[in-house]
């Protein structure tokens, strides 16, 4: 059953305060939410809504996730995603739009030229940054949210889940079971893969640093770190501090995740790093 405003909510206003306070400036959030309500149908597919709205699948995603947990919508886990709206959440569209529209009036009214406070640069900054990672990705820039580096002995039975449950919440992973095809040049298209992803997941593990081509592909993401930007991210899978340690002590000190956590964490964490 849809979850009704009454279940987390004592009242409307505290819904619609709490409303505002999800979308807040974020445009992305604002185009997902009034897609969802706009027109007379119910059940919309996260497909659907980048279709109408120009967006990709995985910023759809991305935007929608904590709309749903508030229970703005109720979104359906299986693929492909269905959003289906709520009855009772259609007040609380039309007081919270209200609201923006006056909150617009009364900045702009308010607004002296060339005045501009520390706060309000900072967020225009992040603003444009996040609209500049949106653009690459849909001009292929960035084609990738991440890549996947392992071991072909870890597939079993930890990357292939992860990469597979990756790609189920709508975040877009190059994995070489998912890019490559037969008759690809292998260097070349993992060459490809590196540039196009805004991140790397890493999986360090005993098997990986017998291997040349993970080797390989950590040096490169290295080398993509150099003008200081932040790209590996790394699981360590079956391998302890002191095991790593003599493996790559530059990789010691970096924060990482554990292959035994719940991948559901693992997840989460993910995607706070690409929302960040």
């Amino acid at each position: 059953m849809p979850v009704s405003v009454t279940d987390s909510f004592s009242n409307r206003d505290a819904h619609v305060e709490e409303t505002l306070s999800i979308l807040g400036r974020s445009e992305l959030k604002w185009t997902v939410f009034l897609a969802i309500y706009k027109g007379k149908k119910r059940r919309k597919t996260a497909d659907e809504i980048a279709e109408a709205t120009g967006l990709t699948r995985s910023q759809v995603l991305n935007a929608a996730k904590p709309m749903a947990r508030a229970g703005l919508f109720r979104q359906e886990s299986r693929d492909p995603v269905v959003y289906i709206k709520i009855d009772e959440i259609t007040y609380i569209r039309d007081r919270v739009v209200s609201r923006r529209k006056t909150s617009q009036k009364v900045n702009t009214k308010k607004k002296e030229p060339g005045a501009r406070s520390d706060m309000m640069r900072k967020r225009r900054s992040r603003r444009t940054s996040r609209t500049s990672q949106y653009s690459e990705v849909q001009q292929g820039k960035s084609t990738f949210d991440v890549f996947i580096s392992h071991a072909s002995e870890d597939k079993e039975p930890f990357v292939r889940g992860l990469a597979e449950r990756i790609r189920s919440e709508g975040i877009t992973v190059w994995y070489d079971e998912f890019s490559l095809r037969w008759g690809d040049r292998l260097r070349a298209s993992i060459d490809e893969g590196l540039r196009r992803s805004k991140f790397g997941i890493v999986v360090l593990s005993p098997d990986f640093f017998k291997k040349d081509w993970p080797k390989d592909e950590l040096e490169g993401l290295f080398a993509l770190e150099e003008n200081g930007r932040t790209m590996i991210l790394p699981i360590w899978h079956n391998i302890s501090k002191a095991d790593l340690a003599n493996f790559s002590p530059m990789l010691v000190g970096r924060l990482a995740v554990n292959s035994n956590e719940p991948i559901e964490q693992i997840i989460e964490k993910l995607r706070a790093r690409l929302e960040s």
